[in-house]
């Protein structure tokens, strides 16, 4: 694969958005293809598209920079999915091969570096994440069950499970590793596993339900832990928002019990969401409510103090669109965005907010790239 510079999608324009003064907003693309799942940390931005220079109509990997603008980062015939990125590194998947011989693979890209395969053989590479110049991911052998492997530069991949029973839901943050795994093959309670190099493979979790969606922060570990059994995507079960970290151990955060509750924590701030309603979790706030009914709330992230999340400010309004919302201690919340298209799936990095919008000065339907850029006024 090569790294080709585009220009022809890098129109980028300015609006302010309200409050006046506290964000700054940039469309990053301007095309007719579908941009999507932005990913964003420090001021590199990175995300699949459809189309690109190759004029496929598979999705492609591109990152923007605000001094380097848009790159394509493949050309090919393959789906790249499920991206990642971390610094100047961005990982994700893609089919390699054709037909029913197809196996997913993780590739990964840096400036210097360029596009890098990582996996290969006839297993199921998916599911990548990335913290500085470590990968993780999963893995399926044919006819095997899933297992977590991890990659650095200095010491290749190493597996860091070997179980009987599927391992999912991976995070990576540093050196630490995290994870859930199946205690059984049907409907079995799962568990939440974390692996450092000194320490190796530890389990943080014996509770004897559904601990699942971990994310990590440093040494800070933060999941959704099911009150009752259920079968995913319509059965009756509920999940409430957990912590732990090496010197506090296990810490329930949330009294109110949600559907579905994946956290995100950065540093020792921990947000999710519960029944539509967004909070957020440090050890000096305890639990805040960030938002009150009638609005609902989707898709939460966090990045220092800093959470934003996607949601209607009146759940009522059957026309309403999804816009994007963001709270800090200081400002409380701000509405980033307010118009009659959809705002999906915002990531945060520091001061800045990314997501997928439809629309934008293009006047087209498909989703496009935006970054706002909180402004203080200091």
């Amino acid at each position: 694969m090569s790294t080709i510079s585009t220009t022809a999608t890098e129109a980028v324009t300015t609006t302010t958005a309200p409050p006046p003064g506290s964000f700054t907003v940039l469309q990053i693309t301007t095309n007719n293809s579908s941009d999507d799942l932005p990913r964003i940390s420090g001021d590199r931005v990175a995300w699949s598209g459809g189309g690109g220079s190759d004029g496929g109509l598979d999705w492609e990997v591109f990152t923007w920079t605000p001094d380097g603008g848009i790159v394509q980062l493949t050309t090919n015939d393959a789906y790249e999915e499920n991206l990642e990125v971390s610094g100047d590194r961005v990982v994700w998947n893609a089919n390699v091969g054709e037909g029913k011989d197809a196996v997913s693979k993780i590739f990964t890209w840096t400036p210097e570096g360029g596009v890098v395969q990582l996996t290969e053989g006839g297993s199921r590479d998916f599911d990548p994440d990335v913290s500085g110049d470590r990968i993780a991911w999963c893995s399926r052998p044919p006819g095997g069950v899933v297992d977590i492997y991890t990659w650095t530069p200095s010491g290749g991949a190493v597996r860091l499970t070997d179980s009987k029973y599927d391992n999912m839901y991976l995070a990576v943050s540093g050196d630490r590793v995290v994870w859930t795994r199946n205690q059984g093959r049907t409907n079995a309670y799962q568990e939440t596993y974390t692996w450092t190099p000194a320490g190796g493979a530890v389990r943080i979790t014996d509770n004897k339900t559904s601990d699942v969606f971990p994310t990590v922060s440093g040494d800070r570990i933060s999941w959704c832990g099911l009150a009752r059994w259920g079968t995913f995507g319509g059965g009756s079960w509920s999940g409430q928002a957990f912590t732990w970290s090496p010197e506090n151990g296990v810490q329930k955060l949330s009294n109110e019990e949600g559907y579905f509750c994946a956290p995100r924590v950065s540093g020792d701030r921990v947000a999710w969401i519960t029944r539509s309603k967004a909070y957020t979790w440090s050890p000096s706030e305890g639990s805040v409510l960030l938002t009150k009914d009638p609005s609902t709330c989707e898709e939460i992230d966090v990045s220092g103090d800093v959470v934003a999340w996607e949601g209607k400010a009146d759940s009522a309004d059957k026309q309403s669109s999804t816009d994007i919302f963001v709270w800090t201690p200081s400002l409380g919340v701000i509405r980033i965005t307010d118009s009659r298209t959809e705002d999906l799936m915002p990531r945060v990095s520091a001061d800045r907010v990314v997501w997928a919008g439809r629309g934008g000065t293009d006047g087209g339907t498909d989703p496009e790239i935006f970054v706002a850029v909180l402004v203080t006024g200091d």
